[in-house]
């Protein structure tokens, strides 16, 4: 087959395979030859015209493509695929064969194929990183055996998928696909498990199953797909669980699971406890209410920040209800807004005041109150980012497994479901900024202007969870003020105590208040 004599031979032959006469024609062709090179020429004629269901995409090739469409599949060639694609059809009487398949990759231009491929590998190597997605034990939270078995997904529009399971668990399942299909991650469907209905027959297993699916994979022309179990039915569930208990010995046992929600969990006890934002969760009833904040051992200061002279949080203030109307109008799904803030403390009472640039400008306040503001060390500049809570969250997944008091659950999901949206505000105050905001010229210096951005002394409570991953204190920490003088050899730093606990206490002190 690798002689030159032979590959013309085979060229001569490939759009005769379905000839009537073919097998005359192919005598006459291949006289003198072996019969061992006549079987090799009859079984690789037979490999290229057997029927092909692989998808050719050369959107990666970095060149532009476009959809073409042949038997029920969707390619996206370039323009020079499509050229060879409608070339090797004709050459195989519109049939999407092996050969076909085979002769649009080869062709496939090499100065996209390796040169631009190179090029993009450089330039989009970097911004590659892996993605690691919190909470999301949907990814597998129990055992599984690694299982093949034939199963056909039905769709809600009616469409039928043949598949084969390859790992299946409880409440999931992977499968991979067996023919080209159209679908949506988030989709609900039913599998009809043919399969199991012969190797372990039973009435529970002869009608479809309810799934949700949940993700896909890709990998050398084959899609995969990973569903979760949405069936009410206890005795399905059942089944399946004693299934994979007696198998076990038979099947490979995944343990894939473990791995994955440990490196989560890993990285979620590593980086939530250092936050240095203030994770938010509003609900949204007649006006928008901040309910829950996350606290952590890197967001305490900017929590304690928020608290007046009595100790009350005063952080409700700055989501003042027309303020975040204007949040919720912006059209991206992802909101967020520049909030300046400055305290004003007289007297041993502390106000709060705060702005966005656009309410500065309305008022014509923006060089009085960033001139103002900036000089005081109190000034703050936060981003406020604010997402709605996806309404079709399945929030009884969210709850720990382990949780099994179905009272306590319910009112769990109950708590869960008045968020509307969370957000996340983070300080970005800059050093090398402060001298920007310090070198506005206001036209008046009237600082009593800026009473309109006065925070109300009552603001709206909120609850306060501890991320309990680390300790945040060693010991309990009591806000108290209190005048004091600090001796540092010969010279006093005079001011006074914001928290005081048996080791410790935090000190606030004036500007060159450094005496001797």
């Amino acid at each position: 087959m690798e002689s030159p004599l032979a590959s013309a031979i085979l060229e001569q032959l490939q759009p005769l395979f379905v000839e009537p006469d073919f097998d005359t024609l192919f005598n006459r062709l291949t006289e003198g030859e072996s019969k061992s090179a006549r079987f090799l020429l009859k079984m690789e004629l037979n490999r290229l015209w057997s029927p092909c269901i692989r998808i050719m995409d050369m959107r990666s090739k970095g060149y532009p493509c476009q959809m073409v469409q042949h038997a029920g599949i969707q390619h996206y060639l370039g323009e020079h695929d499509n050229k060879i694609f409608q070339q090797a059809l004709e050459r195989y009487q519109q049939r999407y064969t092996t050969g076909v398949y085979e002769t649009v990759i080869a062709n496939a231009k090499p100065q996209h194929n390796q040169v631009n491929e190179a090029k993009r590998a450089t330039t989009t190597s970097r911004l590659q990183i892996r993605t690691l997605e919190f909470g999301s034990y949907h990814q597998g939270r129990e055992e599984r055996i690694h299982y093949s078995s034939p199963v056909t997904l039905l769709l809600a529009n009616g469409q039928t998928i043949k598949a084969k399971t390859s790992n299946l668990s409880v409440n999931g399942i992977r499968i991979v696909l067996l023919e080209p299909s159209s679908y949506e991650l988030g989709q609900s469907c039913q599998i009809l498990f043919s399969g199991l209905q012969k190797e372990q027959p039973e009435e529970i297993i002869l009608s479809p199953a309810r799934y949700q699916i949940r993700g896909e994979e890709h990998h050398e022309q084959q899609s995969w797909l990973r569903l979760s179990c949405e069936d009410p039915r206890p005795e399905f569930k059942e089944y399946l669980r004693n299934f994979i208990q007696q198998n076990k010995t038979r099947y490979r046992v995944s343990i894939d699971f473990a791995f994955t929600a440990t490196e989560i969990k890993g990285f979620e006890q590593f980086y939530l406890p250092r936050l240095t934002g203030l994770p938010l969760f509003f609900s949204h009833d007649k006006d928008i209410k901040l309910e829950y904040l996350l606290k952590t051992e890197n967001n305490q200061q900017e929590l304690e920040y928020w608290r007046n002279e009595r100790n009350s949080d005063q952080l409700a203030g700055l989501f003042q209800p027309a303020r975040m109307e204007r949040l919720l109008a912006q059209p991206a799904k992802q909101k967020s807004i520049l909030i300046y803030c400055f305290a004003h403390t007289i007297r041993s009472h502390i106000y709060f005041f705060s702005a966005t640039e656009e309410e500065l400008e309305e008022k014509g306040l923006k060089a009085l109150f960033f001139s103002v503001g900036s000089k005081r060390n109190s000034w703050r500049v936060y981003n406020l980012t604010l997402q709605a809570v996806d309404p079709q969250l399945d929030l009884d997944k969210l709850i720990d497994s382990n949780i099994s008091m179905e009272q306590y659950r319910h009112g769990l999901v109950h708590q869960l479901q008045q968020f509307r949206y969370v957000g996340q505000l983070t300080p970005i105050n800059l050093d090398h900024h402060l001298e920007d905001f310090k070198s506005w010229q206001p036209t008046q210096n009237d600082a009593n202007l800026l009473q309109c951005f006065g925070h109300q002394l009552d603001a709206t409570p909120f609850q306060i969870e501890l991320l309990h991953y680390a300790q945040l204190r060693r010991e309990p920490r009591y806000m108290h003020k209190t005048p004091t003088v600090v001796k540092l050899g010969e010279y006093a730093l005079i001011g006074w105590t914001r928290d005081i606990s048996t080791l410790g206490y935090k000190l606030n002190w004036k500007p060159r208040c450094l005496v001797k």
